[in-house]
């Protein structure tokens, strides 16, 4: 299983359903994910308070991320956080950083199976 399919399979448990041919290459797409997490951290208390309350209603909130310029590079991950009603943003990102983690803990794994596999049929 490849980045994009394990990260969409972590992202379920947090009620995210995702296709994974939104998830772009592992680099790009992690660099993307670690910004948005930032950008968040770095809001003052009362606004990531804000964000994460209207997140929770039902009403888009994420996608204003794309459109404000700070997830421009992963629209259908944002399109996927606002589907996911009842689950702040907050949480959203935090379970990103996790499933990106693991995929790529995933993905290292694999290929380094692949590897053993391959010295020892040589």
């Amino acid at each position: 299983m490849g980045f994009a399919e394990s990260f969409v399979e972590c992202m379920q448990g947090a009620g995210v359903s995702l296709d994974a041919g939104a998830v772009t290459d592992e680099a790009s797409f992690g660099d993307a994910i670690n910004y948005v997490k930032s950008w968040f951290d770095s809001l003052p208390a009362e606004a990531k308070d804000g964000l994460d309350d209207a997140s929770t209603t039902g009403e888009p909130v994420a996608v204003y991320l794309v459109e404000a310029n700070v997830a421009p590079s992963v629209p259908d991950l944002m399109k996927a956080f606002d589907a996911a009603a009842g689950v702040p943003l907050s949480t959203l990102l935090d379970w990103c950083v996790h499933c990106s983690q693991q995929a790529t803990a995933a993905g290292e794994s694999a290929e380094q199976g692949q590897q053993a596999e391959s010295t020892t049929e040589q």
